[in-house]
């Protein structure tokens, strides 16, 4: 049985796939489980699967719209003590598999370990993703070998509440673990990943290795599109953990993120003269940060737009 089974959500990706699953097996590493679980497809994914061989466990769904279904569905097929996720059209670095496998083993207290990355676009690679992580960057590690650390769950849980340190593909952890955190929450069609990591940082310690473990492919989009989806989702996930025991300090900080939250939704709802709903996402807003002068501002500003527009 392997050790480690990789989990890759696919849905109309097959014309990046091949490229995926070649980094991945190009990894020098024990053999590994590699289960594509296919989020019903139109393309020719479980062609491309089907065809590359190497053991490859294909897993077929009706379509759930998101990532958490088919991730939830791989790892309760998996049969590895590890597991990784990785994005169907991301691009796996040398060593990465092998690097997080050895420090799980080396590290038998820590049960989630990720890796630095790099986004990419075509032939651009940009900057590694910790380096824009400045909080993170500042926080207190224990060195645990050569660019391996091991972050405190207190400092971990605090930091992911203001700064998301960690892409979906760079993470491994136990299997253990996603039973005891529980399954990705599959009402959720984005954000999923930092609900996922903040429900594991809040009880457990880190572990990072200081290294690029894979290039995330960006994609050209209409983001205003998607910036309704984005807010809502993301005011679900952090707004769920307000009630959660934590420290006054992480508490402070989730408040004026989900503060923040409302008021970005308000900004987006007032430009596209939706000003009803503008107004209520500025009043829960208040409700959290009562003496936010800004906000005040804001919500002046929204008057006298739907004033001259005639809007609600």
């Amino acid at each position: 049985m392997p050790k480690l089974s990789i989990i890759i959500p696919a849905y109309n990706n097959a014309h990046l796939l091949p490229e995926t699953l070649d980094s991945i097996f190009s990894q020098d590493c024990e053999p590994f489980e590699l289960i594509v679980v296919d989020d019903g497809s139109t393309d020719n994914t479980r062609d491309v699967v089907e065809g590359y061989g190497r053991g490859i466990v294909y897993l077929w769904q009706e379509n759930s719209g998101g990532c958490s279904k088919p991730r939830n569905v791989g790892i309760r097929h998996a049969t590895g003590e590890y597991i990784a996720m990785f994005d169907s059209d991301d691009i796996m670095k040398p060593g990465k598999v092998r690097s997080q496998m050895d420090f799980l083993d080396r590290n038998p207290d820590v049960d989630f370990v990720f890796t630095d990355f790099c986004d990419f676009r075509g032939a651009e690679v940009l900057a590694s993703h910790i380096t824009t992580c400045p909080i993170f960057n500042s926080l207190p590690k224990q060195k645990v070998g050569e660019d391996a650390y091991v972050i405190s769950s207190t400092a971990a849980y605090e930091t992911l509440l203001v700064e998301n340190f960690i892409g979906g593909s760079a993470m491994m952890f136990r299997k253990s673990l996603f039973n005891e955190a529980g399954p990705f929450d599959e009402t959720l069609e984005v954000s999923e990943d930092i609900d996922f990591t903040l429900r594991v940082a809040r009880t457990h310690a880190l572990g990072f290795i200081n290294r690029i473990g894979h290039h995330r492919r960006l994609h050209d989009g209409n983001m205003t599109s998607k910036a309704e989806k984005i807010l809502t989702r993301s005011l679900r996930v952090f707004g769920g953990h307000l009630s959660a025991p934590k420290s006054s300090k992480a508490q402070q900080r989730l408040i004026d993120k989900v503060a923040g939250l409302h008021g970005a939704l308000a900004y987006h709802y007032r430009e596209n003269a939706r000003y009803g709903e503008a107004l209520a996402e500025y009043r829960a807003s208040l409700s959290l940060r009562p003496a936010c002068l800004g906000t005040y501002k804001a919500m002046a500003k929204l008057a006298v737009m739907a004033l001259t527009s005639g809007g609600k």
